[in-house]
């Protein structure tokens, strides 16, 4: 079927049990559905995101969270409430450092007038050592003890000014050290005094306002002077845009060299073909809505200095942008890299949000807690998790202690939610024939409703319709599984293909 159809097309897969486990490595097992998409909408595929699907390439799987052994909960960062943390904060610092220095440069720090204001606190630190020695250990000097000498050796001047003797600490006569936040507040203040503004004078305007994440990602706004230059580019994989195709083979060496040295594949492993079936081909159609913002499967490169140092592969939907996968140069390990290519994606989708409201979060695939491999996902604030039975999204923190405790939970009742609340979208199972009437079949080519095709199928194996056969039973089971894994929508919306 040619792209641009406008429909999705899938084969089901029934439940699939693997012995091995990425996450536990026990032989417990892991349970999941699968579907190969021939095509899917970036609307079907949100919506089966919304329903806990993700993607490899064009095959789709959902883990059967109550029989398989590491639970694995969708989780998205709301963007437009964005909370950086120290630690993200510092990943951006150090960033932009290397720019500006490069490799091997030792920035200087320099703090305005700090070290010229704590001279008189650390001047002869050597005699002021030995002093404060001399009043801990209590050693007498002239029959008298230490700290009653010093007591007394303290003299007025002949203006009646006292004079602390060496090893009492800061001399009280001098200003105390300002801190430098405070100092640059007066400075600011003063300036606006000159300018004619009022200076406002309450207590929060000491505080000053966060930086917005896109005023601190140093490739966003670039330093002057700087010793190096970081470039993102956003590229379509699929299909491939002339850009793509320009810098797949760097991007292919790239993957290889990622895989090799942090997954320790061999290079038998890293074919051409296994990074393109994984990260290039792509079941989502490409689209440009009335806001000029284009949909579908794209690469977002990062350059440095005309060297391609990582690569986040991405899923651009309606309201999300959801990430895939992300591989970068072993070479650059202290940029923390997979952080700052996470960072700059959360600022993607708020120049997104920008241009549409609707689009306000970043989906970074499954989180499990009891995962160190996982954990670092739930680092992006506020994030949330999707509630496996009633497909709603609850705050990661209100289900962390329940997750730490439990591996598969109900997680709306963590939320105020009832046992009793169900998606509005899921049919009512066991799913009734007569509900299964709308689900949309692709049969020789044909789009038909699935009884119809019950009937086309009867007739072409010049089998009577009403007999029931184990191979009959065997497909309608199959069909309400179906149904009830993808949601009333993407039922009545997908198209399921019979050979």
């Amino acid at each position: 079927m040619p792209r641009g159809f406008g429909r999705s097309i899938i084969d089901y897969y029934d439940a699939r049990f693997s012995p091995s486990c990425g996450y536990c490595k026990t032989r417990k097992g892991k349970h999941t559905h699968g579907m190969w998409a021939h095509l899917l909408t970036v609307q079907d595929y949100e919506s089966l995101i919304n329903r806990g699907w993700r993607r490899s390439g064009k095959y789709c799987y959902k883990p059967t969270m109550k029989k398989t052994c590491c639970p694995q909960y969708e989780i998205r960062c709301d963007v437009t409430q964005i909370k950086l943390s120290k630690s993200q904060k510092k990943v951006m610092r150090k960033m932009k450092k290397y720019l500006l220095h490069g490799d091997g440069e030792t920035a200087q720090k320099t703090v305005e007038g700090t070290q010229s204001n704590c001279d008189a606190v650390t001047s002869e630190p050597e005699k002021k050592e030995n002093s404060s020695q001399s009043s801990v250990t209590g050693m007498k000097k002239d029959g008298v003890p230490a700290a009653v000498s010093l007591e007394n050796s303290i003299d007025e001047d002949s203006s009646g000014r006292r004079t602390p003797s060496k090893g009492l600490g800061a001399d009280p006569n001098r200003p105390q050290c300002v801190k430098a936040k405070v100092r640059r507040s007066e400075k600011k203040k003063a300036k606006m005094a000159e300018n004619g503004a009022a200076a406002n004078t309450s207590a929060s305007s000491n505080t000053p306002q966060p930086l917005t994440l896109e005023e601190v990602l140093p490739h966003l706004k670039p330093a002057e002077g700087a010793r190096h230059k970081l470039e993102v580019r956003l590229v379509q994989s699929n299909p491939m845009s002339i850009h793509f195709e320009e810098s797949q083979e760097e991007s292919y060496n790239l993957y290889k060299k990622y895989q090799m040295a942090v997954h320790n594949d061999s290079e038998d492993e890293c074919t051409r073909r296994q990074w393109k079936r994984f990260l290039v081909d792509s079941p989502l159609q490409a689209e440009i809505d009335g806001n000029g913002v284009s949909y579908g499967s794209f690469h977002n490169q990062y350059w440095l200095d005309g060297r391609l140092i990582a690569v986040g592969v991405v899923d651009i939907l309606p309201t999300c942008i959801s990430s895939v996968y992300v591989y970068y140069d072993t070479e650059f390990c202290s940029l923390s890299l997979g952080v700052y290519t996470a960072l700059s994606e959360i600022a993607l989708t708020r120049s997104y949000h920008a241009l549409k409201r609707e689009m306000s979060y970043y989906c970074l695939g499954y989180y499990i807690e009891t995962c160190s491999k996982m954990r670092y996902k739930g680092a992006y604030s506020p994030s949330f998790l999707l509630c496996p039975e009633t497909y709603h999204w609850v705050n990661l923190e209100k289900c962390r202690e329940t997750l730490q405790k439990v591996r598969y939970a109900r997680l709306n009742v963590l939320d105020g939610g009832s046992l009793e609340d169900r998606c509005e979208d899921s049919f009512t199972e066991p799913v009734q024939d007569i509900e299964l009437s709308r689900v949309l079949v692709l049969y020789k080519q044909r789009m038909c409703e699935y009884l119809t095709y019950r009937t086309q199928k009867a007739f072409d194996n010049d089998i009577a319709e009403a007999e029931d056969t184990p191979s009959t039973r065997d497909e309608l089971d199959e069909i309400r599984q179906y149904a009830a894994l993808v949601g009333r929508t993407c039922a009545h919306r997908m198209l399921l293909y019979r050979a």
